[in-house]
């Protein structure tokens, strides 16, 4: 048998590129994994000892096992059909929201003006921090402590049923007791 690379291809081509597409999914892939194969060839050359035969097919296997491990089949995004996000049942949430303000009341001034710079008016946290002399993990710090005092009034004064992204769907008041919300009977 000759050792000559071109000579090689000649004579197995066909005969391999039948083996191969019997493990592969398209005519495509077959002549890619062959290609591939013959490659592998030109690069290292036919094997110093033993069959140039065995070595082709064990190439092409290894390849095809390497093609099959990294191969993922694309996904056109046009045609995938995302879910909508849960909307809040009855407005819920916009409910609730409406309720926070007076419930800010129960917070400490400091808290209160956090919450207020930060998630009202639009203050970023960095600002916050560089305004309060505050570094900025303090800053966060600071903000989550006032947000976690005030969702403590809110659900003391009301029972929220969350869907599985967290968002309230539903909520009703514990008692007539509560009055994080000032009293007001809308909330």
């Amino acid at each position: 048998m000759t050792a000559d690379p071109h000579a090689l291809v000649t004579q197995f081509r066909e005969q391999l590129r039948g083996f191969v597409r019997k493990r592969v999914a398209s005519d495509a892939d077959a002549d890619d994994v062959t290609q591939d194969v013959f490659a592998r060839l030109a690069r290292h050359g036919p094997p110093a000892s033993g069959s140039v035969h065995a070595w082709l097919y064990a190439v092409a296997r290894n390849v095809i096992i390497d093609r099959s491990r990294t191969r993922r089949d694309p996904v056109n995004l046009d045609v995938v059909e995302l879910p909508e996000p849960p909307q809040a049942a009855d407005g819920a949430e916009q409910e609730l929201a409406r309720c926070l303000r007076p419930m800010m009341a129960a917070l400490s001034a400091d808290d209160r003006d956090v919450l207020e710079q930060v998630d009202l008016g639009g203050t970023s946290q960095a600002d916050l921090a560089r305004e309060l002399g505050l570094s900025m993990s303090g800053a966060k710090s600071r903000v989550q402590r006032a947000r976690r005092r005030l969702r403590e009034v809110l659900e003391g004064c009301c029972a929220i049923t969350r869907d599985t992204r967290g968002t309230p769907i539903d909520y009703h008041r514990r008692g007539a007791g509560c009055t994080g919300c000032g009293g007001d009977t809308t909330c």
